[in-house]
């Protein structure tokens, strides 16, 4: 695997998961506020953190209408290598993303598409000449959001991001029942996908818990990797709304 694939693979969804989590606990929140920030952190063999803000432009948070949404994330990673010494090598990624879109709804279901430009810069030790993700890349990213209540206690997302900077395809599916009145339980999959590299994710994620204005989402479970790794992931997800 290299770091052309890995670079993209955490700073867009961990931020989107946090602008979806928005979204979908919206019934818990007033429904003026049209600013939400949010912050992100995921491991597994490697560690992600995000921190962003989506904006409505023409209406609140919740209303259909034109949206602003930003990232700006950083994170470490090891992959497979054919030319440095040892096989393996590490990296380090800075990147950042600034995607207006628009939000609309039908019945219980609302919608989100956003697109815009994306940058990252890659660290790599030791110098890999191998690894186009090497140096400054810039690129374009789409994102399409699906959140749903088919019953009053029930929650259903669905997300795809596609990104250029480092070319590679996100989906997550999750699905939630409503307990204690508190948050949403349920399961969860994500897949990804670039050249080089292949990871799948089964798992487990609590949605809206809430706590001194700050709403959370909690994600765990098994991850398998084409670099023939399997073990654990965690996240963590928090926003707050103005």
């Amino acid at each position: 695997m290299s770091a052309y694939a890995r670079g993209g693979r955490r700073l867009g969804p961990t931020a989107t998961v946090a602008a979806l989590l928005a979204a979908s606990t919206a019934s818990a929140q007033p429904a003026y506020p049209s600013w939400v920030f949010f912050g992100s952190a995921e491991g597994g063999t490697s560690g992600f953190a995000s921190a962003g803000f989506k904006r409505g432009l023409t209406g609140g948070l919740y209303e259909p209408g034109l949206f602003l949404q930003g990232s700006l994330g950083s994170g470490n990673y090891s992959y497979r290598s054919r030319v440095v010494e040892g096989g393996r090598a590490t990296g380090r990624v800075l990147g950042a993303s600034l995607m207006p879109g628009a939000q609309w709804s039908a019945g219980n279901t609302t919608f989100g598409f956003f697109v815009g430009p994306e940058i990252e810069r890659h660290w790599l030790t030791p110098p890999d000449p191998d690894n186009r993700a090497r140096g400054t890349r810039w690129g374009l990213r789409g994102q399409i959001d699906i959140w749903s209540h088919p019953t009053p206690r029930t929650l259903v997302t669905a997300t795809l991001i596609g990104g250029t900077a480092a070319p590679h395809l996100w989906s997550r599916l999750s699905a939630g029942y409503r307990l204690f009145e508190a948050f949403y339980f349920g399961p969860e999959a994500s897949a990804y996908a670039s050249p080089d590299y292949r990871e799948l994710r089964l798992g487990l994620h609590a949605t809206g818990l809430t706590l001194r204005g700050l709403t959370f989402r909690l994600s765990g479970g098994l991850r398998i990797d084409s670099d023939d790794r399997t073990g654990a992931y965690a996240g963590l997800t928090t926003h707050a709304s103005y």
